[in-house]
């Protein structure tokens, strides 16, 4: 798809007006010459190879439209219903070649107005051999399937609740008494689209995601002999500042160390792409581990004899493994991921009575009914972000506490049942994605005399066009 003339316009000052800077830097440039041109982006390309690109433009917007019926016995959704328009994602995207194809860059700017303005994204690669490729700067921590896959690439409206994804909803407070933005499921911590750790604690209380961070990584796609054509083993070996950190986050000498590795016994195939727009005529398929290892300073503790939190300094420790698969062929798609986590409270010492168990799992079927225009869907995604849940342990992780109105509760899982219908008017370029979603939250009694406690049950329909080019 090509953008009107004011974006023509636009994008076309700005890549020329940029490509000033990279003929200064790119003297093979100058000497061979440049144009600029459309092609998924506008670009500015080596006239003598148009593969090679010093720089390409992109942005993406879409925009969503929530209602949300509520259960209206967790205290804190006051019993009213929700009907919102929101800017989910607005992104400029920078990327190319510079000074040459061994080298790549990338720069991924979040502009929203649910966010404050933000640098998602800033790396280089280098890129000279494919079985050993050096990543650095922040982006992506390599962990996991889901959170991998672009948020502009997903087959639906967003990703599931096993990564974090949901829907904002007004302000509440946290259970340190701070003014948040409140998102499903409501009633205790927030259960954050980003900022997936709580300050103080460092629990975390979003999905199964690390998000992002500052760090390097190697990379590699190794051949291996198999039946097929092109097998290939591929790794990603990591270390950062932590799990989602931004800035100057790191106050300690401990880093997160991260493993990623993949076998696609059928040739490669994209991880950042969910659904089988292209209509595969043979069978795609990957297998994914991964691992992590966090260490790090938390400052805050909850005091079971005051029943206050305190300022104490402690080491925390927090690892854990993901297993993944994808299928596709002929329109259909298939993912299935696990996911568990240990987060330890009381660091190194041998006192178990503080090891929390965090874990999940998710479900993402695709059909094409009408090949690369028309696809249905279901979502189904299960989360523990504390197995085994009590009293104690909510208030010590900083999870915190529901109200409901037959008394106070704790959480034992969340659930999510989506059923959806995407329309692809010039794939992901263009698309409309429609979904109904069943969220549910399994509640259990804090106190155990007190047997009025139900489920929690909340309805979401949302409609979602996404403009990317």
């Amino acid at each position: 798809m090509f953008p009107g003339r004011l974006w023509t316009k636009i994008f076309t000052g700005i890549a020329c007006a940029t490509g000033l800077l990279f003929l200064t830097v790119c003297p093979g440039a100058a000497e061979s010459g440049v144009t600029v041109r459309w092609n998924n982006g506008f670009r500015i390309v080596d006239k003598q190879d148009e593969s090679l690109y010093y720089l390409r433009l992109r942005a993406g917007i879409q925009f969503r439209y929530t209602y949300g019926k509520f259960d209206d016995c967790i205290v804190s959704n006051a019993d009213h219903d929700w009907s919102n328009f929101f800017l989910r994602r607005a992104r400029i995207f920078a990327d190319g070649n510079a000074p040459s194809r061994d080298w790549y860059y990338m720069l991924h700017v979040q502009l929203e107005p649910s966010a404050k303005v933000n640098l998602h994204d800033a790396y280089v690669r280098w890129q000279k051999f494919d079985v050993f490729r050096v990543w650095f700067g922040r982006g992506k921590i390599p962990y996991g399937l889901e959170f991998w896959q672009s948020g502009f690439a997903q087959n639906g409206v967003e990703r599931t609740i096993f990564t974090g994804e949901t829907d904002a909803d007004g302000k509440a407070k946290d259970i340190f008494g701070d003014t948040i933005d409140r998102f499903w499921p409501g009633g205790n911590a927030q259960f954050p689209v980003s900022g997936h750790v709580l300050d103080g604690t460092l629990f975390p209380i979003g999905g199964m995601t690390l998000y992002r961070s500052q760090g390097l990584y190697l990379q590699g796609d190794v051949p291996v002999p198999g039946f097929a054509d092109d097998p290939v083993f591929q790794y990603w070996a990591g270390i950062f500042n932590g799990r989602d950190t931004q800035g100057f986050s790191n106050e300690t000498s401990d880093m997160l160390y991260s493993l990623r590795l993949a076998y696609a016994p059928f040739g490669k195939t994209s991880l950042t792409v969910q659904g089988d727009l292209p209509t595969s005529q043979r069978l795609k398929a990957a297998f994914l581990f991964s691992s992590y290892y966090y260490k790090d300073e938390a400052d805050l503790r909850y005091d079971s004899l005051t029943g206050e939190y305190t300022a104490d300094k402690y080491d925390i420790r927090d690892y854990g493994f993901n297993l993944a698969t994808l299928f596709r062929y002929r329109g259909f798609s298939a993912d299935l991921e696990f996911a568990f986590e240990k987060f330890d409270q009381k660091g190194d010492t041998p006192d178990s009575s503080n090891d929390y168990d965090r874990l999940g799992g998710r479900i993402n079927l695709g059909y094409f009914i009408v090949p690369e225009r028309f696809e249905v869907t279901l979502k189904c995604a299960y989360l523990e972000r504390l197995h085994d849940n009590d009293p104690e342990a909510s208030l010590r992780t900083g999870l915190g506490l529901v109200e409901t109105c037959n008394g106070t509760a704790v959480e034992k899982n969340l659930q999510q049942y989506t059923v959806g219908a995407n329309l692809y008017l010039h794939g992901n370029n263009q698309k409309i994605a429609v979904d109904y979603s069943l969220l549910a939250r399994s509640l259990d009694a804090a106190d155990p005399g007190n047997s009025l406690i139900e489920n929690q049950q909340d309805h979401r329909v949302r409609v979602m066009f996404q403009q990317f080019f």
